[in-house]
């Protein structure tokens, strides 16, 4: 069987990204507390120039709290995409790996000959190199748009 590391590499930033997502979901939920905060120190009373210089700055305050907690929360949604792009291209890079595992199995002029066992063995070469690395992966998947259809019919002929 072939080593899956294009699998594994993927999980693993997969991973990264929903560990992202989850810290910016939890920051987005201290927005609340950030600005009752800041509303509690706006309602100090005194009366001095400083404290109406610190009123003036923590109302300053208020709108890039603001502004960053929508863009955090932009942020944890694109990273929680991200994500579960990555495990989706994972999966697919199983399934990729299982058809050179099948198709190293035959005797491919033998078995598709009609298909054109030399392109089949041709992409298989090319798949085995694009299952042991995560960029060489997301190469030959953007270059083939996806797991090319000879590879996908020779291994259905196999199982």
């Amino acid at each position: 069987m072939f080593i899956t590391t294009a699998a594994l590499q993927l999980e693993d930033a997969a991973a990264a990204y929903r560990s992202a997502a989850t810290t910016l979901k939890t920051a987005t939920q201290h927005t609340d507390d950030y600005l009752t905060h800041l509303h509690d120190a706006e309602e100090v009373q005194w009366h001095s120039d400083a404290a109406e210089a610190f009123r003036l700055l923590l109302s300053a305050l208020r709108e890039p709290g603001g502004f960053l907690s929508s863009e955090t929360e932009a942020l944890a949604a694109e990273a929680d995409l991200i994500a579960a792009e990555l495990t989706s291209y994972a999966a697919t890079a199983r399934q990729l790996s299982q058809i050179v595992d099948l198709l190293s199995a035959v005797d491919l002029p033998a078995l598709m000959w009609d298909l054109g066992a030399d392109q089949v063995a041709g992409l298989r070469s090319a798949a085995a190199d694009a299952v042991t690395d995560a960029d060489e992966f997301l190469r030959f998947v953007h270059d083939n748009g996806g797991i090319p259809g000879l590879l996908l019919e020779a291994a259905a002929r196999l199982w």
